[in-house]
């Protein structure tokens, strides 16, 4: 095979990955749902934890921050100058739902207990946050994002994506998103 024929070929490969990692999370149109009903949201009651299903219709009439991402050290600080901007503003809890998916189905071989501990201590801090373990990475095939990776994902009260962004966002990113969640509100 000549340099040329390899070269075309190479770029229908790349082109190719490219598109089989393009979300199907589009500004402006609603969120395909996404239903986890094995685990799914992790609740509190006093000491005690639980799971129950979960979905992403199940706040709606709210303004939605999700945050989807691999159990990883590495993809949890990439938004988490987002995340910590977000908490900072103290949104009324009443109209605005904070929810983590954790694809736990990413996670390092044997980690997925330290994993689910990590989230027990953080709903203790944050009890009125919505944490979702996502054990077959339904949301990975659902919403057509990448693996390994977090995603910013904003909905209006009526379930419509205001914003959505793979990856860590940036400083402008950040401002302009969180003005967006204050008109939203």
């Amino acid at each position: 095979m000549d340099f040329t024929k390899k070269l075309v070929a190479l770029s229908f490969f790349l082109i190719g990955c490219n598109t089989a990692h393009t979300a199907v999370i589009n500004a402006g149109s609603v969120i395909p749902e996404l239903a986890i009903a094995d685990r799914g949201e992790l609740t509190m009651n006093g000491e005690e934890f639980a799971w129950q299903p979960w979905s992403t219709g199940k706040a709606l009439g709210k303004v939605q921050v999700i945050q989807y991402l691999a159990p990883r050290l590495s993809t949890s600080k990439l938004n988490e100058p987002f995340i910590e901007a977000v908490k900072a503003r103290n949104f009324p809890r009443g109209k605005l739902a904070s929810i983590a998916i954790v694809n736990i189905d990413d996670a390092a071989f044997g980690s997925s207990r330290l994993v689910i501990s990590g989230m027990k201590d953080s709903k203790k801090l944050s009890p009125t946050d919505v944490m979702v373990v996502d054990e077959k990475g339904d949301g990975i095939k659902k919403w057509s994002l990448a693996k390994a990776n977090s995603a910013i994902i904003v909905l209006d009260k009526a379930g419509s994506v205001a914003f959505f962004k793979e990856g860590a966002l940036t400083p402008g990113e950040i401002a302009s998103t969180l003005k967006l969640i204050e008109s939203l509100l």
